[in-house]
């Protein structure tokens, strides 16, 4: 009897301990559940779905290969394609369009320049400050004269020296003289170039010479005449290609002549004139890295001669030298060293 009350405890117990541990379970598996279920988003209404599927936008699908497309012209005036074929219709409300012209740049646009629109613009993006160039990997590079063989594309300084022959009102001269210069450039191989200029010359030549105040003249006598003349040139040039250019401007500057007449009135006499001198300017010239190898023409109207007169007035008085406006040109050969 004890035996049997023993064991009939023993199997009580264990089945006890059983039932405990599948009820912990139950209530684990239950908490994780109830989780799941209340981080989940709850579906949506069934009226929102078929609200939100009224509004979508169809879906436009290509047309089989069978089908056939008319054009026709939406309220909007854009073009559009309908498809007919023995399925549902599908609208396109996408525009006709068509391939741009291209545009081309006639001639071709140099080294370091490409294309674009019918224009010739930099290659290099963004552009180049004003000292760099652009080369052909579109790099931006300092300017040098190997890769701007131009050489007034750049700022340049000069000094240098000319010498020529001039017509005068009492013939011909040997101007000589030196001169400094500044070029600018303007773009598109224009440049402005100013130089200051002094030459020097003289002529010799054979006056009448009047005796006190008589105005018929005793004879003829030598005169010698001395020309000094400062101007600034002040011109725009275009250069042709790396070597070649011209340019053309304004002349103006200070003339003065100096005059010694074997005799005037009573006796030799000798004066000094200064004047304006006004007029234009041109040159060709062949440019290399630094040297300029010019033809210049010089064209100015100043007071160039002094002759030996009598002047009229009231009271008779002796032969004086009065000065003379006249036209005056030099054509000189002009070398320039550029910095």
């Amino acid at each position: 009897m004890s035996v049997t009350y023993d064991l009939n405890r023993r199997i009580l117990r264990r089945g006890a301990i059983a039932l405990c541990a599948v009820g912990l379970s139950l209530i684990t598996f239950s908490n994780e559940a109830q989780g799941q279920i209340a981080g989940a988003e709850p579906p949506a209404p069934k009226k929102e779905a078929t609200k939100k599927l009224a509004q979508a936008k169809p879906v436009v699908r290509a047309a089989p290969a069978a089908a056939q497309t008319t054009p026709v012209t939406s309220a909007g005036g854009a073009d559009s394609v309908v498809s007919v074929s023995a399925g549902p219709t599908i609208v396109s409300t996408a525009p006709a369009t068509s391939a741009p012209p291209t545009a081309t740049c006639l001639p071709e646009c140099r080294s370091g320049f490409v294309c674009r629109e019918g224009e010739c613009v930099s290659a290099c993006n963004p552009g180049c400050a004003e000292n760099e160039t652009c080369n052909a990997k579109r790099e931006c590079v300092p300017k040098t004269e190997a890769n701007e063989p131009y050489p007034y594309d750049k700022v340049r300084l000069g000094v240098g020296g000319a010498i020529g022959v001039s017509t005068l009102a009492d013939g011909m001269g040997t101007p000589f003289g030196g001169l400094v210069a500044i070029s600018v450039p303007l773009g598109g191989h224009l440049y402005t170039r100013e130089d200051v200029v002094i030459t020097y010359s003289q002529t010799s030549a054979e006056d009448s010479y009047y005796v006190g105040n008589t105005v018929s003249p005793a004879g003829r006598t030598p005169v010698d005449q001395t020309y000094l003349l400062v101007a600034l040139r002040a011109t725009v040039g275009y250069q042709f290609s790396s070597l070649m250019s011209a340019r053309a401007g304004l002349f103006a500057g200070s003339h003065m002549l100096t005059t010694r007449h074997g005799f005037c009135g009573n006796g030799p006499a000798e004066r000094d004139e200064n004047s304006a001198a006004l007029g234009g300017t041109g040159a060709l010239a062949f440019a290399f890295k630094h040297a300029d190898l010019a033809v210049v023409a010089d064209g100015y109207t100043a007071n160039t001669q002094q002759l030996c007169s009598i002047v009229q007035g009231p009271l008779a008085q002796p032969a004086v030298l009065a000065p003379q406006k006249a036209l005056a040109a030099q054509i000189l050969a002009q070398a320039t060293f550029l910095f």
